[in-house]
């Protein structure tokens, strides 16, 4: 004779419950990211100011007198444009002109 309270019944394997991990941990990555982002455009401003400074232009003829010592930089753009897109650039080309 079998007992019932010694019988062993199968039980369905319970499923793990994964731990929500706090979203704090991806804030403060993101937050570190647009730090560093605003830092870098900081420093590139401040090391490309005087690159991007007001040419010095002739009121009479409106031409620009470059420094014959300074390089002079060309930048060159491509576009490409199709039909029912919009025009954008493809090729860019960076050409320096040193006078010496």
């Amino acid at each position: 004779m079998t007992e019932i309270g010694s019988r062993k019944t199968r039980r369905a394997p319970q499923k793990t419950r994964r731990k929500r991990k706090s979203p704090l941990g991806a804030f403060l990555l993101m937050g570190m990211f647009f730090v560093m982002l605003f830092v870098g455009f900081k420093i590139a401003d401040s090391m490309f100011a005087p690159v991007t400074a007001n040419p010095i232009v002739d009121e009479d003829e409106e031409t620009i007198e470059p420094n014959s010592k300074d390089p002079i930089n060309i930048l060159v753009i491509g576009t490409d444009e199709r039909d029912n897109e919009p025009t954008r650039s493809d090729t860019l080309i960076l050409a320096s002109l040193y006078p010496e």
